[in-house]
């Protein structure tokens, strides 16, 4: 495994005391900037830290040895992994065990330590290296007594995890215990249309032998789940979890129904989960988890173009577009109807009957048109002006417009198309534009803008125009210029973005009316946190190089971060801690499993160092304490490293839950000044003030002593 190094194309500084060079230096060289990337002969190295962990990661497990006869042999297993970055050293193993009091073990011992494969120490290698071996199993063997008393003994791991370095399992017998079972063990709510909400019914079994106590319910991975009797999910204002008062006891055998609900406001497939938590000793501390899927399968609707811009006609001549309807899903598109909306211009119409119209003419209720999957139809759009169109203030002329509608049965079961055109006497330029990732999408996807569809009545297009309306925060550009007819122009900040074509045709004349498309730019992550800024003292803060702007960090920190107290309050900061938190330094952390198929860990995907921002941070799958009421408390904050002479600047925080924003605030910060948000409670998807801190949670002079900007 390969050590950190602080890099040097930043001026970022590592300084350690004496006393902590000791013990995690394993070089020494040249100062550095941000970077993460592996060391280089002769420059600062940090030492890497191995970490214990267990899979499974129960640290309680509980041994159920009802029905069986004294005698009975149960073997409990557990895998000693490291999730660290060194090596780990596993010391010693032992079990801790003494009979209840009055008890004999008349079986032989209750809990034995299996015969271990090596001998102690032993060397575990990081998990995903190129070295081995990288777990070790630990067995232990469960006799059980004739006395049939419950009994329990104390795993013990020894190693040289620097944080943990004892790491205990307790194992626990119990004779007779509650079972939740839950029928389905998967809620599938198949399509879902848009804006409304599907019910599926979902039965809590208890197939144990005792009373089994339900304790609490918690919507995970999408809060557009939700259970209706206890009012989780489903609302972005409602909450994801709840810790009933009074527990829902479910007898032996007995059953009990609940109601799962899914809101659907996208036909983006969604999946969930829903933990309930109980006594039964196996799933109740962890919660049983039931698998939540809607939208998985379905007809789909595709409409090109979206928007159909006649442009400028002259009056009295028609001009027919076609719109192309996709079936995009994975079962037979039915379209039921296509009109126009009553307030639709009269000069607009829909020829879908005779020639150039649809087979077998306009489709209805009772006779739709069957369109197969990945199949498609093409519907015809006339347009003839009756007369030349008023203009505005501006001279720019006021369009016909209309809506068509198209009735089917995808997820958006009515399909909007807009219409427009103007009446002329002169026919100018018509300005088109397409965006290949379409009108919904994540922040920082790179737009591609093609504007060679325009066209003229006679010659090419000779020149192009773009511009923009950004949301706020956003200070993108187009690239290479807003006159190339194809630029390029990515959306880093959440928000909704206008762009606007004019185009010119080669005698002079610009198009009657601009070509308008608009691109909804939201997160599609359980937490997504953005930093943007503005400094007075920049007066071009679009500018890129070093040191061309102010330089702010975002700072997103695990529970377990910790570090020097340096806001004075009597408890350690987690801020710049290597691992836990999720900054520069550490821009992609590994928190959550192994797999990496998932999407458990934070990643910082944008760090501007030259002003204005933003800076992104997501992270798809948060973790869970396990615990109904004690939420997982993840740390937001911003560090105003280096204002490079401009002075001070405003951060704004914004954080969403998918595309609900569950925060947004500003503060005034100077150079040095260490800015503590807020704490986001996960599954609870509300954001909290800071603890240990008061208004306004800013520490002045706030610098690491491992990282400091010369």
């Amino acid at each position: 495994m390969l050590p950190k190094r602080v890099p040097a194309a930043r001026a970022r500084h590592l300084a350690v005391a004496a006393a902590t060079l000791a013990s995690l230096a394993v070089g020494c060289g040249d100062s550095g900037n941000k970077s993460s990337n592996p060391c280089k002969s002769g420059e600062f190295c940090v030492e890497d830290n191995p970490r214990l962990v267990l899979d499974p990661p129960d640290l309680v497990r509980t041994v159920v040895e009802s029905g069986q006869p004294p005698g009975t042999e149960v073997v409990v297993a557990v895998t000693v992994e490291n999730s660290g970055t060194g090596t780990l050293r596993l010391d010693d193993v032992s079990i801790e065990y003494t009979p209840p009091a009055g008890a004999v073990d008349d079986q032989g011992p209750a809990f034995e330590l299996m015969p271990f494969p090596t001998a102690l120490p032993l060397q575990i290698f990081p998990l995903g290296g190129d070295e081995f071996p990288q777990g070790a199993e630990v067995r232990v063997r469960y006799l059980k007594q004739s006395d049939g008393l419950p009994r329990q003994a104390t795993l013990v791991f020894s190693s040289n995890d620097r944080f943990e370095p004892t790491t205990t399992i307790t194992i626990s017998t119990e004779s007779g215990a509650p079972r939740l079972a839950v029928d389905p063990e998967q809620v599938e709510f198949g399509l879902v249309s848009k804006d409304s909400t599907a019910e599926k019914r979902l039965t809590l079994l208890n197939t144990g032998a005792k009373t089994l106590n339900v304790s609490g319910f918690r919507i995970a991975q999408n809060g557009h789940f939700g259970v209706k009797e206890y009012a989780i999910g489903g609302n972005p204002d409602n909450p994801l979890a709840v810790d009933l008062a009074e527990a829902i006891q479910i007898g032996p055998g007995s059953a009990m129904p609940i109601t799962v609900t899914f809101v659907s406001d996208s036909p983006a497939p969604a999946q969930g989960e829903l933990l309930i938590y109980s006594d039964d000793p196996k799933t109740g501390s962890t919660g049983l988890s039931v698998d939540l899927v809607a939208n998985q399968n379905g007809p789909c609707i595709l409409v090109e173009p979206r928007r159909v811009d006649f442009g400028a006609k002259l009056v009295g001549t028609i001009a027919t577009i076609e719109m192309k309807v996709t079936s995009c899903g994975t079962e037979p598109l039915e379209i039921r109807q296509i009109t126009l909306t009553p307030d639709s211009s009269g000069d607009f119409d829909l020829p879908l009957d005779g020639p150039g119209g649809l087979p077998g003419g306009a489709p209805t209720p009772l006779k739709p048109i069957l369109v197969p999957i990945n199949g498609s139809i093409n519907v015809p759009v006339t347009f003839v002006p009756d007369e030349v169109n008023a203009r505005d203030a501006d001279l720019v002329p006021i369009p016909d417009e209309g809506v068509v509608l198209i009735d089917s049965n995808a997820f958006e079961a009515q399909a909007e198309v807009e219409l427009s055109g103007v009446g002329a006497d002169l026919i100018c330029p018509t300005a088109v534009i397409d965006i290949a990732e379409g009108e919904e999408v994540i922040p920082q996807t790179v737009l591609h803008l093609d504007g060679t569809q325009s066209f003229a009545s006679a010659g090419p297009i000779a020149s192009y125009f773009w511009s923009v309306t950004q949301p706020d925060g956003s200070q993108e550009k187009l690239l290479p210029t807003p006159t190339d007819p194809e630029p390029q122009f990515q959306v880093n900040v959440v928000g909704l973005y206008e762009f606007r074509l004019s185009v010119f045709d080669a005698n002079g004349l610009k198009s009657c009316e601009d070509a308008v498309y608009q691109v909804i730019v939201q997160p599609d992550q359980a937490i997504h946190v953005e930093l943007t800024w503005v400094t007075p003292g920049d007066e071009d803060e679009t500018d890129v190089g070093e040191a061309r702007g102010s330089d702010m960090d975002l700072h997103f920190t695990h529970p377990n971060a910790t570090g020097p107290d340096l806001d004075g309050n009597g408890e350690p900061d987690p801020w710049f801690d290597e691992l836990w938190d999720c900054f520069w330094y550490n821009p992609e952390p590994n928190w959550g499993t192994f797999d990496p198929n998932a999407d458990d860990d934070p990643s910082l995907d944008r760090d501007d160092t030259d002003g204005a921002g933003p800076e992104n941070l997501n992270l798809g799958v948060p973790e869970e304490s396990g615990v109904p009421g004690d939420p997982t408390r993840y740390r937001v904050g911003v560090h105003y490293w280096d204002a490079h002479g401009f002075g001070d600047a405003t951060a704004t925080v914004r954080i969403f839950t998918y595309a609900t924003e569950i925060y947004a605030g500003e503060m005034e910060l100077t150079e040095k000044d260490m800015w503590c948000v807020g704490e986001v409670l996960w599954p609870d998807a509300v954001v909290e003030d800071c603890p240990f801190s008061t208004p306004p949670h800013v520490v002045a002079d706030y610098v690491n002593p491992l990282f400091f900007a010369p």
